[in-house]
């Protein structure tokens, strides 16, 4: 679910997000917005019906993760005064703090099988990425350079984790495993690559890039093959998710919109426009939907 601005300025709180996937017909979306006021965690229906409210307490709730049985999300807040990853009910009951440190933890994802969350943090002293389990043991940190690694995205199987990095000079996508092993690079160039999200099938990867002028969302394969631009809005869009079929992926935009588009290209439409910043969207798996 990623971390475009974090990158680009460590002083940026990234106006990022989550991204919650669910099957179509009747699907439903996760995301944040200030639409009443404060950062708050929103569920929608992918026909733009049914809004509802699950968090309401006056603090920063982004960067929204679903747990594989679809009744669980992971998500950052500062709640409690620091940037710090929670879990809860998808009901916004059970809201419980897995990470508790001065520096930034953000952008959680949930291993395929739910026993582990990956996520980024400067707790050593640039930003890396590490693993928790879900009730906030098992704390490990996988990622040990100089660079700027974040962004991180479990693989279907759970035999890979891609993610965005700097470690190359420039920010590009690469893949390793869950251990940090074997780190192999999927883009190579000066354009800044952010975001990666793993098709339900492995078979894709949609990821942003400023390649052609504002951050637009490309496909790649994992072996690094395979590239071709998937949006051309010109919005600098961010937060890119697929949906568990395969079939959908779902965004935000700079200008507070959270829009859809077929993982073809074709059939975009806007889910939101109420005048707010509405971002890091996520479909809720099939088997938790309300």
């Amino acid at each position: 679910m990623s971390l475009l601005d974090g990158f680009a300025s460590t002083s940026v709180l990234l106006a990022v997000g989550f991204s919650l996937a669910c099957a179509s017909p009747a699907s439903t979306i996760v995301y944040s917005s200030d639409s009443d006021g404060d950062g708050d965690l929103y569920m929608l229906n992918d026909d733009s019906s049914e809004k509802r409210r699950i968090t309401n307490n006056g603090s920063d709730e982004w960067d929204t993760a679903c747990a594989p049985d679809g009744l669980t999300i992971a998500f950052t807040s500062d709640r409690d005064g620091n940037y710090e990853i929670y879990v809860m009910r998808i009901d916004g009951t059970s809201v419980r703090r897995l990470t508790n440190h001065p520096s930034m933890d953000i952008n959680p994802e949930w291993s395929p099988d739910g026993t582990r969350i990956v996520f980024e943090s400067e707790r050593d002293g640039d930003r890396d990425i590490w693993l928790i389990n879900p009730d906030g043991t098992g704390l490990q940190q996988i990622t040990f350079n100089d660079a700027a690694d974040g962004g991180p995205d479990w693989s279907p199987d759970g035999s890979l984790i891609a993610f965005q990095s700097e470690r190359s000079g420039h920010f590009d996508i690469w893949t390793m495993t869950p251990t940090g092993g074997d780190p192999r690079s999927l883009t190579n160039d000066t354009p800044r690559d952010f975001s990666p999200s793993w098709s339900s099938d492995g078979e894709q990867i949609v990821f942003l890039s400023d390649r052609d002028g504002p951050m637009e969302l490309f496909l790649i394969h994992p072996n690094g093959e395979g590239l071709q631009q998937l949006t051309h809005t010109s919005a600098d869009n961010h937060e890119p998710d697929w949906s568990p079929d395969g079939a959908r992926i779902v965004f935000a935009s700079r200008d507070g919109v959270i829009r859809v588009i077929g993982a073809d290209g074709t059939g975009l439409a806007n889910l939101t426009n109420n005048g707010g910043m509405d971002r890091s969207p996520c479909w809720i798996p099939t088997k938790g939907k309300p």
